[in-house]
């Protein structure tokens, strides 16, 4: 169910717009509440730029690559062992 932008509708009605046109112009636009307004973007201090985002991919790299080698090195103990008991 769509929700019908009141206040547009009553304006087209008023400017004698067929109501069945009215009605679907109102329904494509979404009433003022949902709208984004100013104060609804955080300060440009919240947001991330550029530089922070390859700080966080160089990171994740970086975190990724360790974990690749602990990976390895423990497959390499298992090997190890595994070659020590047979």
């Amino acid at each position: 169910m769509t929700t019908l932008n009141a206040e547009l509708y009553d304006a087209l009605i008023a400017i004698k717009v067929p109501e069945e046109k009215a009605r679907a112009a109102a329904a494509t636009i979404p009433p003022s509440e949902l709208l984004v307004k100013k104060t609804d973007i955080p300060p440009k201090e919240q947001i991330a730029t550029k530089a922070d985002i390859q700080a966080l991919n160089t990171r994740i790299t970086m975190l990724m690559w360790m974990g690749g080698i602990a990976f390895a090195g423990v497959f390499t103990l298992l090997g190890v062992v595994i070659s020590l008991i047979v």
